[in-house]
C-alpha cells in the first residue's frame, strides 16, 4: 500500500436500531440545507438522531495507490509546464447525489502500466441514510468502460465498525469490520488484481477480464491490508486477527506468519521490498495511538517497536531509496529514522501543528508535508532543508506528486490544486476533492468527486 495517512473522510452514525450513514466532507457543502457541520448539528434531522440515541463518530480511512509507483520513470522533463487541465472522461459509480445520500471511496488502485483501475466504493441512501450499497468494480482507464462488477453487497459492513461489533471475537462473523475490500493492489506486471477483503480472504483477479484466479484462505478475521514484494513472488497480508502472513504467489501457500498484539490496520512495504511497518490499533477511530512496528522482510525479525517511546506517529513512508523511514510525530515535527536499524536520525520542524500527510517526488530529492496547521511544506530531502511554503485554505490536504516530479496536486476537499511547486505557482484548480493517482505519462489525473459521485480523468494541456 503505497499511502500511509489516514485522512478525515466519512462520518459514521450509529444508533441502537444499527442504521449507520457515511457522508463525505463535500455533503456539506453541497447540500442547501446543511451548509456546514455546525448548521447540520443544529438541524432537526440530528436532533431526531440524537433523541434515538444515535451518536457521531469521525471515522478516518485511507486510500491505496499502486504499489509501483517508485519505478516508473524519475526523469525530470525540462518541457513546458501545461497552462490548462480538460475533463476527458467521469466513470459514474452510483447515482446522481441526493440530500440524505454520501459516497466513499475506501480502496483505489491503478495498474502499473495505467491501463486498468479498480474502486472500492460505498453509496448510502434511504431514509436516515441508513440503507445503500457497495460495490468494487474493475474499470478500462483507456476505453473509459467497466470491465466487471467484482464484489456487491449493502451497507451492512459499515455497521461492523462500531460497538459492539468491533469488540467481537476474531472467528464471529461480525468482527468482519468495514468494507468488502479494504486494499486494492496490482501485481508489479500489472495482469493481476488483489483484494484484502472483510470475509477473511484475498482473492486475485485478471485485471483484464476480472475473472477469479484464485482465493488465499488463512486469516481468521478481515484483511485490512496488502503488499506485493518488487519482485512479484510474494503477497504480505495484515489481519485484524494480529497476524501478518506472507505467501507464495505461485502457490498461494503460507510461507510465515508474525504475531501482532493488537489487530493490524496496515502495513507499509519499502520500494526495495526489504523493510516492513505494521501499523496496529485496538481502536480505529484514534489513529494517533498506533503501535508501529518494523520488521525485517528476509528474516521476520522484528527490529524496532516504535510505540513505547511514543515518538512515531502517521503519517509515516518510506523514502524513495528505503534507507529512510519518514514520519509524524507528537511536538508537530517531521521525525526520519534508519529504516536498517530503527534508529532515529533526524528531525526537521516546521510545522505548528500535527502532520496530515508525507509524500515524496519519485526521485526521492523532495520532500512534501501537510499539516493541519493549513500549510503545505517543501524540503529538499538529501539535504534535509526547508524550501518554501504553500499555504492552503484548509486544515488537511492530501499530496500527490506526478511521475516526473514537476507537479504536485493537492486536494484540500473541496478542490485539487496542481501547483507547480518549484516556484511555486497554481496553474489549476481542478473540481473534487484529491488526486486519486496519475497515469505513467504523467499527463492524466484521476481526481474523486463526492459531489457527483464519479471518478474525474483529466487531461493536461500544453
Amino acid at each position: 500500500m503505497k499511502g500511509v495517512a489516514f485522512v478525515p473522510f466519512p462520518v459514521l452514525i450509529s444508533s441502537r436500531e444499527q442504521f449507520a450513514c457515511v457522508f463525505s466532507s463535500k455533503f456539506f457543502s453541497s447540500t442547501p440545507i446543511f451548509h456546514n457541520f455546525a448548521t447540520f448539528m443544529k438541524s432537526k434531522l440530528w436532533s431526531s438522531l440524537f433523541a434515538l440515541g444515535a451518536t457521531l463518530v469521525l471515522a478516518e480511512r485511507a486510500i491505496a495507490f499502486s504499489p509501483n509507483s517508485a519505478n516508473r520513470n524519475t526523469e525530470i522533463v525540462q518541457s513546458q509546464l501545461p497552462t490548462d487541465a480538460q475533463l476527458v472522461n467521469s466513470f459514474q459509480l452510483f447515482g446522481e447525489p441526493t440530500m440524505c445520500r454520501g459516497f466513499s471511496l475506501p480502496a483505489f488502485a491503478v495498474s502499473s502500466d495505467s491501463q486498468s483501475f479498480a474502486v472500492m466504493a460505498h453509496g448510502f441512501t434511504e431514509r436516515l441514510c441508513g440503507g445503500g450499497e457497495s460495490n468494487l468494480t474493475l474499470w478500462n482507464l483507456a476505453t473509459g468502460k467497466k470491465i466487471k462488477t467484482l464484489l456487491e453487497g449493502g451497507v451492512g459492513e459499515a455497521f461492523l465498525m462500531s460497538p459492539p461489533f468491533n469488540e467481537a471475537e476474531p472467528n464471529d462473523i461480525t468482527a468482519l469490520a468495514g468494507d468488502l475490500a479494504h486494499d486494492l493492489v496490482f501485481t508489479p506486471d500489472g495482469k493481476m488484481l488483489v483484494g484484502a477483503l472483510s470475509e477473511m480472504t484475498i482473492k486475485l483477479w485478471d485485471s483484464k477480464t476480472g475473472e477469479v484466479l484464485q482465493t488465499l484462505s488463512g486469516h481468521r478475521a478481515a484483511v485490512r491490508s496488502i503488499a506485493i514484494t518488487p519482485d512479484g513472488q510474494t503477497l504480505i497480508s495484515g489481519s485484524s486477527d494480529k497476524t501478518i502472513k506472507f505467501w507464495d504467489l505461485k502457490t498461494g501457500r503460507v510461507t510465515r506468519t508474525l504475531t501482532e498484539t493488537y489487530g493490524i490496520q496496515e502495513i507499509i512495504l519499502s520500494p526495495d521490498g526489504q523493510s516492513l511497518l505494521s501499523i496496529a490499533n485496538d481502536n480505529e477511530f484514534d489513529p494517533t495511538d498506533a503501535k508501529i512496528n518494523l520488521w525485517d522482510v528476509k528474516t521476520g525479525k522484528l527490529i524496532r517497536d516504535f510505540y513505547p517511546s511514543r515518538e512515531v506517529l502517521r503519517p509515516i513512508i518510506f523514502s524513495q531509496d528505503s534507507k529512510t523511514i519518514i514520519s509524524a510525530s507528537p511536538d508537530n515535527s517531521i521525525k526520519l529514522w534508519d529504516a536498517r536499524k530503527g534508529i532515529r536520525m533526524l528531525t526537521l520542524k516546521s510545522h505548528t501543528d500535527r502532520l496530515h500527510w508525507l509524500a515524496t517526488t519519485p526521485d526521492g530529492l523532495f520532500l512534501a508535508s501537510s499539516s493541519y496547521d493549513g500549510q503545505v511544506k517543501l524540503w529538499n530531502f538529501p539535504d534535509r532543508k526547508f524550501i518554501r511554503t504553500i499555504p492552503i485554505e484548509t486544515g488537511f490536504a492530501l499530496l500527490k506528486f506526478s511521475p516526473d516530479g514537476r507537479i504536485l496536486a493537492i486536494g484540500t476537499g473541496g478542490d485539487v490544486q496542481l501547483w507547480n511547486w518549484r516556484i511555486p505557482e497554481k496553474y489549476h484548480s481542478i473540481a473534487g476533492d484529491w488526486a486519486l493517482d496519475f497515469t505513467l505519462d504523467g499527463q492524466t489525473v484521476l481526481v474523486n468527486n463526492s459531489a457527483t459521485f464519479n471518478i474525474d480523468v483529466w487531461r493536461y494541456r500544453k
